[in-house]
């Protein structure tokens, strides 16, 4: 039963949304320009893909 309640927080979608916003804000205080938009696009997919 426990694995059910992992699995259903893993697929709820905001831990991913989450993760991406936090690696975005990262890569932008490091300069990582690259990798900032990288993630903001990775976001903007994930939203646009109907999974939010």
């Amino acid at each position: 039963m426990r694995t059910l309640t992992a699995r259903r927080g893993l697929a709820a979608p905001f831990p991913p949304a989450a993760v991406l916003a936090l690696l975005a804000v990262a890569a932008a205080a490091l300069e990582a320009s690259v990798l900032c938009w990288a993630s903001i696009g990775a976001l903007a997919g994930y939203a646009l893909s109907g999974s939010v």
